[in-house]
């Protein structure tokens, strides 16, 4: 089972790196869309057993979705509030959109203990799955929501340092001035006054 969470893991990650890289400039495919329908479509003559090979495609492709969304979603200039609720709605709409997949998975009715102990087993796999593409994309978002916030209070920095910077720049030159003009003022004087101001 451990193994099995570790590769969907690893074929998220993989979904991701190339989603992002693919997807970002373009309009999500709707190749994809339309293979995720048709998957839906027959999820309720599935039997559980299947539900990880089945269920899974659909999830990676509404993941690589909302993956999709978030990386437009936060390339805005908009404020870090808005952004982040537009995402958080979003959020919300793929959560429903897993667990309306899920909700289609229809377990098997049978008398037999040993058929429903199967079953039983399947569901709970099928529901770990679920809960594991809900808080993968939760985290995504998590992290997309610091990384932008982070960025822009960064660059505010950038721009506040900017400005003391110039400040400084100026004082320095005002110093500079001043220390030359103390320094012309100490070179005029005559001889014996110029100790007295030395020190």
């Amino acid at each position: 089972m451990k193994i099995f969470l570790k590769n969907i893991v690893c074929i998220i990650l993989i979904f991701a790196l190339i989603g992002i890289n693919v997807f970002a400039e373009n309009p999500f495919p709707q190749e994809l869309l339309d293979l995720q329908q048709e998957i839906k479509s027959t999820l309720d003559k599935t039997p559980l057993s299947e539900c990880r090979e089945k269920v899974s495609t659909v999830y990676d492709i509404e993941l690589l979705s909302f993956m999709n969304f978030l990386e437009e979603n936060f390339r805005n200039k908009s404020s870090n509030s808005s952004l982040t609720n537009i995402a958080i709605a979003r959020f919300i709409e793929y959560r429903t959109n897993i667990k309306n997949t899920f909700s289609l998975m229809n377990p098997a009715a049978s008398t037999n203990t040993q058929n429903y102990q199967e079953e039983l087993t399947a569901y709970g796999i099928c529901q770990q799955v679920t809960d594991l593409y809900i808080a993968r994309a939760k985290d995504l978002m998590m992290d997309h929501i610091r990384k932008t916030s982070s960025q822009k209070k960064a660059s505010l920095f950038v721009e506040k340092f900017k400005g003391i910077d110039a400040k400084m720049r100026n004082y320095n030159l005002e110093v500079s001035q001043m220390y030359g003009y103390l320094t012309t003022f100490k070179n005029k004087l005559p001889g014996f006054l110029r100790q007295c101001i030395v020190e």
